[in-house]
């Protein structure tokens, strides 16, 4: 029964790094790692943008906005009884109140919307490019010297990947067992398996 499931762990992999290898190393890493560079270019980029978007009219949307309503708000106040109109009134320049009041709360919010845009469209525009990318790498990889190297180091990184994977599939398979099946055939069958064993020896995750 051990057998088994060693030759099942060692089929996953080999499958693993057929698939990898079949794909290519530029290809696999494009496929995998595309969504953390634009993730690291979401970053650098994002407030960058963010910043000219709250400059060229995020700003001044939210003002145009707000200033209306606050400036409503302060002519209320003529409505009030003349004793507690007086408590407002004097040295009081309402045009600039209504203008520093419209900024202060304008300013954050604007700030806030426009990295938020700012972060989604740099994340967008990055994953179209990239994907506008492949048919380029595609090509690359097609030429005879590239091929061969590209192969090669696909084989490399599906052995690698499919190391880590093995690691996963028995740490889960570990956990699972203990906390279901308990002591039964299969139970032994796995915890005897030569691939079990080897990854629960060097504690990969631990």
């Amino acid at each position: 029964m051990s057998i088994l499931v060693d030759v099942l762990l060692i089929a996953i992999a080999i499958l693993n790094i057929v698939l990898f290898a079949k794909r290519g190393f530029l290809q696999s890493v494009f496929k995998y790692g595309q969504k953390i560079i634009a993730l690291v270019l979401t970053v650098i980029l994002g407030p960058v943008v963010g910043k000219l978007l709250y400059n060229t009219f995020i700003y001044g949307w939210i003002y145009g906005w707000v200033e209306p309503k606050v400036a409503s708000g302060i002519k209320s106040v003529d409505e009030l009884p003349f004793i507690v109109r007086q408590l407002f009134s004097g040295n009081v320049n309402w045009e600039d109140t209504t203008e520093k009041i419209s900024e202060t709360v304008a300013s954050p919010v604007a700030g806030l919307v426009s990295n938020v845009f700012g972060y989604i469209l740099v994340f967008v525009v990055a994953i179209l490019l990239l994907k506008l990318m492949k048919p380029l790498i595609d090509l690359i990889t097609k030429l005879p010297v590239v091929h061969g190297i590209n192969t090669v180091f696909g084989i490399i990184l599906g052995i690698v990947a499919s190391f880590f994977l093995l690691a996963v599939i028995t740490l889960l398979l570990g956990v699972i067992i203990k906390l279901v099946a308990g002591n039964t055939s299969f139970a032994d069958a796995v915890f005897g398996s030569f691939v079990f064993k080897f990854f629960n020896g060097i504690k990969l995750f631990s």
